[in-house]
């Protein structure tokens, strides 16, 4: 497993390196943002591991190249508590531990995770596959848009509860401060005519959710 360390502090993630090198990982470092837009750029990344005390400056290119290259990420926190903004501003399969995730819990976080990230989501006749980009209804193809996959993506990694149009609105668009959600709306609206009326359900006051067979 070839693994991106992002963590320019050196201080959140150091404690899990001589882990991962044990177990026989490869361990890539960066020392900021550029470098590790380069690493992503030249593939073969089975995962990225982000310190989340990283500014969103400093980080929101790098999120948005390994969406496009579909590694999972491993964000590192010190407090699990103000960490769960982070799976909404990534779009990639990901992941919070704390710094104090070691031994075989972090080897067990890192491989569930790397998995995840390569198989496709599958919710009733949906199917979608992140690597590929490719998304499907019934065995048919589906031709989305970047934004309309992106928000299909957001609803099935959560098929059972209300996505709030909020968190549709990070995760598909990487908007990390309330604003006008009325772009969700009408992207909704697209996805239902492309999958039909019934696949995705408003929750008053709530969100969106795909209504998924008991």
């Amino acid at each position: 497993m070839t693994i991106l360390l992002y963590d320019p502090q050196q201080q959140t993630c150091a404690r899990m390196a001589d882990t991962l090198r044990g177990a026989g990982h490869v361990l890539e470092h960066a020392a900021n943002q550029d470098d590790a837009l380069q690493r992503v750029a030249r593939g073969g990344l089975t995962l990225a591991i982000v310190s989340a005390g990283v500014r969103w400056t400093e980080c929101a290119a790098l999120l948005r190249a390994l969406e496009k290259r579909s590694p999972p990420v491993l964000f590192v926190a010190e407090d699990l508590r103000n960490a769960a903004h982070l799976q909404t501003i990534c779009r990639s399969p990901s992941r919070v531990v704390t710094a104090d995730c070691a031994g075989d819990a972090l080897l067990r976080a890192t491989a569930e995770l790397a998995q995840a990230g390569q198989a496709p989501l599958i919710v009733g006749p949906l199917r979608l596959d992140p690597e590929r980009r490719e998304a499907s209804f019934a065995g048919h193809e589906l031709l989305l848009t970047a934004q309309e996959f992106a928000l299909l993506q957001a609803l099935m990694e959560s098929p059972r509860r209300p996505v709030t149009r909020q968190e549709l609105l990070c995760s598909a668009w990487g908007y990390v401060s309330p604003g006008v959600t009325r772009t969700v709306d009408v992207h909704i609206q697209r996805l239902r005519r492309k999958l039909g009326a019934d696949m995705i359900e408003t929750v008053y006051r709530q969100g969106y959710r795909l209504r998924v067979a008991s």
